[in-house]
């Protein structure tokens, strides 16, 4: 916003640049009126000489108000030229509250809106909003639609970039309301140094307590998502206690609201303690498992004292069917891997293999599925390198069916050979539509049988993880957190990849070579991307060797590959009904991020249905309902996808009614903090007030005393801005002047009968 009041007012001539500049318009004035003299002497010899004057004064009065008019005079008004930036700190701690009801985030908000903070700093000054947590956005939308979210708070990073969106710009000064709770990102050293020496004051604005009140919660489940009928398994929780003493409280499991085992929790000071449930269940179905700890009377949040997750118990394997053109390492190990695992059965589809050949499958196909019901038998398909000319369009219309429709899981490993093939081969063969439409990402055109998309040789390509990679749990080793961010550290990379254009808008990347450009083009090195295609899943992996995981760590490699190939069957095991599938990208989300919810639906005949939007109803972690609704996809016929952005901690379910149906599906999924933003919830002054003392500015402890800021800001400059409407008039009436002059003169030279 700028400032329109006049603090003061000056006059120049817009075509006067220094002194130099008055001399070809007084030499041309000169010349002109010693012209016009002569002219008088010659034409009015024989008039009276007062009348002569009277004629030369008025036409040296026109030639004078042409020389106003190319001097060009302005007003100017001088008006205040600087900026403020104002940083609201919306990183997950935010989302914590002390005393009262309200968020943190929700209190800064509330007095920014109350305070009129901003109303006020833009009356001296151009005012920018940002928001950041582990990164910094501009807030273009209003404070108040304003959520914590984010996995770390990065107060370097956003004065550092602060300071470079604003380099050249007379910033007066930068306000930042937060807890201090520094965790991520650069240091706070290189930008108090810039600021310092810039001379940009910090104005710190605390929020949260120092010394927050006592609260016992319960973390997220730690749960399978499946389990076999009679088969224990180990349920393991976190409980937290912030601001309180030693002490002891009760923890209960329940299932499906009954009370099933219970044990005693001892903490001896601030911190987390662990606890593990050994759970059995014997009949296959949908269960409710719920953690709920005994709250104190001095607990003042009682509601994050329960969380509960879902678990399907299963009475039947993951059927997988693995077709390869080639039997490549990828094929090898994770074949084995498959058909040792007692949870799941493996089928292999082998082109190129000899009749009787022997490999580690329950079964050894002759040919790939050819009916719908033959198909409907797996819920994984796993593909190394295919060649998909070997399937007949009857057979791709059935594989794209089975994942579109019937939830099929699909899983594609990219090659150097048939891949590599993209003059004569499947990727560019235009019936191949349907099998391009499966893959996540968009093919190169080839323009010469020399150029190869394959690239390999001896130089290792790390994995670069997206935000999205780095919270996906089916790539992360069990016991590891942060999306096995210790595990792939240590993982070197793959040496081969295909190269591509890029992912599809419907697409999310989860890892890359992080290189935009490769031999000196604009490829892609795309290595892990997923999508949902209809009610399935499809993993692509841009390299065939995924087998290397097995050198860094075998007992992850077999962990991860066994996720993977349970987190694509979801769409399977999750079909309720053949009138459509309810199902989240996600069962465990950071706060702030965003959920994607997917239907498809079928009318009473089976046919996808073409409504333009489904209702279903959210609930979250509060008990708050909201009916929401979902789009039709126009790329999918009878699929449907909604994004909610996630806000709240804890549990939160979506459920939707089969249309013509009481039939409902329900779906839930855990939200939670990130362990860095969890570790120290306390408000950092030590920070905060370095910050300030540092920047040259002031730290306020408390919103009461931050009033004060807009009259401690000061204007860093001020810039002249001319007034358009005078100099609009002038032009005018100058113009009006020099024809009224020169009218009135030829009028009286007629008069007085001179030439």
């Amino acid at each position: 916003m700028q400032n329109t009041d006049i603090a003061d007012t000056i006059f120049r001539w817009g075509r006067i640049q220094n002194n130099s500049d008055w001399l070809p318009p007084v030499l041309v004035l000169i010349l002109l009126v010693l012209y016009f003299i002569r002219r008088y002497r010659i034409d009015a010899s024989e008039i009276k000489s007062w009348k002569r004057w009277l004629l030369f004064a008025l036409r040296t009065a026109a030639l004078a108000a042409l020389l106003l008019y190319y001097l060009h005079p302005q007003w100017e008004h001088l008006i205040a030229s600087s900026r403020v930036v104002v940083t609201v700190d919306t990183s997950a701690s935010m989302g914590n509250r002390d005393a009262d009801e309200k968020t943190r985030l929700n209190a800064a908000v509330d007095w920014l809106q109350q305070s009129g903070l901003i109303k006020k700093l833009s009356e001296k000054h151009e005012v920018v909003t940002l928001a950041f947590s582990d990164s910094v956005q501009e807030v273009k939308e209003g404070i108040e639609s304003l959520k914590p979210g984010g996995n770390g708070t990065a107060i370097g990073e956003a004065l550092f970039e602060t300071l470079q969106r604003e380099r050249g710009q007379p910033l007066a000064g930068i306000i930042m309301i937060s807890d201090g709770s520094q965790n991520t990102g650069r240091s706070l050293d290189s930008p108090l140094e810039t600021a310092e020496r810039l001379r940009i004051p910090i104005y710190p604005v605390g929020v949260g307590q120092l010394h927050p009140p006592l609260n016992y919660r319960v973390g997220n489940l730690n749960l399978p998502e499946r389990a076999v009928p009679g088969d224990p398994f180990i349920l393991k929780v976190p409980v937290e206690m912030i601001g309180g003493e030693a002490s002891q409280i009760k923890a209960e499991l329940l299932l499906n609201d009954k009370k099933i085992d219970e044990k005693t929790l001892a903490f001896e000071a601030d911190g987390s303690v662990e606890t593990s449930f050994n759970v059995k269940i014997e009949e296959a179905g949908k269960y409710r498992l719920a953690v709920k700890i005994m709250p104190l009377e001095k607990d003042l949040f009682p509601e994050d004292n329960q969380q509960q997750a879902e678990v399907n118990v299963v009475d039947r394997k993951d059927r997988v069917l693995l077709f390869a053109a080639a039997p490549n390492r990828d094929y090898q190990f994770l074949c084995s891997q498959i058909f040792r695992d007692k949870t799941m059965s493996v089928d292999v589809y082998l082109p190129w293999a000899q009749r009787g050949i022997s490999q580690n499958a329950d079964k050894i196909l002759e040919k790939f599925p050819m009916t719908r019901n033959e198909m409907a038998e797996y819920d994984v398909v796993i593909a190394f390198d295919p060649n998909w000319r070997d399937l007949s369009q009857e057979q791709i219309d059935i594989l794209e069916f089975w994942v579109a429709r019937q939830g099929g899981g699909l899983i594609l490993f990219a090659g150097g050979i048939q891949m590599q093939d993209t003059v004569t081969g499947w990727v560019n063969d235009p019936g191949m539509d349907k099998i391009r439409a499966l893959y996540p990402v968009e093919f190169l055109i080839k323009q010469s049988a020399f150029e190869h998309r394959y690239h390999g040789g001896t130089t290792v390509y790390p994995l670069k993880f997206s935000r999205a990679g780095e919270t996906a749990e089916f790539l992360q080793p069990d016991g590891e957190s942060g999306g096995g961010a210790n595990f792939w550290s240590r993982f070197a990379g793959f040496y081969g990849f295909f190269a591509v254009k890029g992912i599809k808008p419907t697409a999310t990347l989860l890892a890359s070579t992080g290189s935009p450009e490769i031999n000196g083009k604009e490829e892609s090195g795309t290595l892990i991307a997923e999508q949902f295609y209809g009610a399935g899943r499809v993993i692509y992996f841009g390299s065939s060797e995924l087998w290397r995981l097995r050198k860094t760590d075998e007992k992850a490699y077999e962990q991860i590959a066994a996720k993977i190939v349970r987190y694509v069957a979801q769409g399977r095991l999750q079909r309720e009904s053949d009138r459509g599938t309810l199902a989240l990208d996600k069962q465990r989300y950071s706060i702030g991020s965003t959920a994607q919810i997917r239907i498809t639906a079928n009318d009473p005949q089976l046919n996808p249905l073409t409504l333009p939007s489904l209702p279903v109803e959210l609930q979250t972690p509060s008990g708050t309902l909201r009916m929401i609704d979902v789009s039709l996809d126009p790329n999918v016929p009878g699929a449907y996808q909604a994004f909610v952005p996630l806000d709240t901690e804890g549990t939160w379910s979506v459920q939707w009614t089969i249309p013509e149906t009481e039939q409902k599906i329900i779906r839930t999924a855990q939200v939670q903090m990130s362990d860095l933003e969890r570790e120290n919830p306390n408000r950092n002054e030590a920070l905060l007030r370095e910050t300030a003392e540092k920047s040259g500015g002031v730290y306020f402890a408390d919103f009461t005393s931050a009033e004060k800021l807009p009259e401690m800001i000061h204007v860093r400059s001020q810039r002249a801005v001319m007034d358009e409407a005078v100099d609009e008039k002038i032009g005018y009436y100058l113009l009006i002047a020099v024809c009224a002059l020169l009218m009135v003169e030829w009028t009286l030279r007629r008069l007085m009968q001179l030439a």
